[in-house]
């Protein structure tokens, strides 16, 4: 996730630079001094830098691996839970507690146990540096200057190399042709194509769907028919202040501290069956609630 939106937004600045760098050139001062060769290696440039529809598809795509992550992590966040496990241990609390006697734990299963919760911990951890990262880095993606305004710009510009082409005697302006900038004004055309390409009745395309990483509607309705609209970062960024994970890690090492520690495997107690760490008592058995099995 935090590898596609960095790569969002270094392509949408990139983008929006070459748009910058061909609306501040100037056609009249710049293009006399400018041999064939300068010209073609602008246009170049500019063709390399700026958005095409190849382009564009691959922004999207981005786009859409983020808005998975996002949902990965979500669903991930919303399922964690250890409740289970808090659940086993009360039955065997109240399983030992009929019988009067104190839960024992054999050593290198409460060492499992521990380090399971430990590995939680820090892939939670991780996580939540992982989503704070991605976080900050949306927060800093511009959006593609797509408008109206800057296709009639570039409009403009064209009609300004054309303006510097001059021909026949006396010489006069003969717009864009194979000898007179033709590259320049092909390369501005295919960028107001695929900028117009990217327009719809409410605007930018790319620029929507940026700012539906953050808030859209998932098409599924509430008890009163309205949409629900579903915040990615703001509800995992809640999940994560809630931390019930942790809670329930904390809870369940309670009550495993407090039971008594065995490192005797082959420990045995008077009455058969009984044996709270081996094989043959009822609680390590496969059809019983077992440390082995939590």
């Amino acid at each position: 996730m935090v590898a596609n939106l960095s790569n969002l937004k270094q392509k949408i600045s990139t983008y929006n630079s070459s748009i910058q760098d061909i609306l501040t050139f100037v056609p009249l001062v710049q293009l006399p001094g400018m041999s064939s060769t300068q010209v073609a290696n602008m246009a170049n440039t500019w063709s390399g830098n700026n958005i095409t529809p190849t382009k564009a598809l691959d922004v999207k795509d981005r786009i859409v691996k983020v808005n998975d992550g996002l949902e990965s992590l979500l669903n991930y966040m919303n399922t964690l839970s250890i409740s289970n496990v808090l659940l086993s241990f009360d039955y065997i609390i109240q399983y030992e507690n009929f019988k009067n006697q104190k839960v024992e734990i054999l050593n290198t299963r409460k060492n499992n146990i521990t380090s399971e919760f430990n590995d939680i911990t820090a892939n939670i951890n991780t996580l939540k540096s992982t989503f704070v990262q991605s976080k900050n880095i949306y927060d800093t993606i511009g959006n593609l200057n797509s408008n109206l305004a800057i296709v009639a710009a570039l409009t403009l510009k064209k009609a300004g190399i054309g303006a510097a082409a001059l021909c026949g005697t006396p010489p006069l302006p003969c717009g864009c042709d194979a000898s007179h900038y033709q590259v320049m004004c092909d390369v501005i055309d295919n960028l107001i194509a695929t900028l117009n390409a990217d327009r719809n009745l409410t605007g930018s395309i790319i620029n929507d769907k940026i700012d539906k990483i953050h808030s859209y509607e998932n098409g599924e309705t509430n008890q009163y028919g309205g949409q629900i609209t579903v915040q990615p970062f703001a509800e995992i960024n809640n999940e994560f202040i809630a931390n019930e994970i942790g809670g329930e890690i904390g809870n369940a090492n309670a009550r495993m501290n407090a039971f008594d520690v065995s490192t005797d495997p082959e420990k045995k107690e008077i009455l058969k069956g009984m044996n709270l760490t081996t094989s043959d008592r009822p609680i390590d058995n496969v059809r019983n609630i077992t440390f082995k099995g939590i």
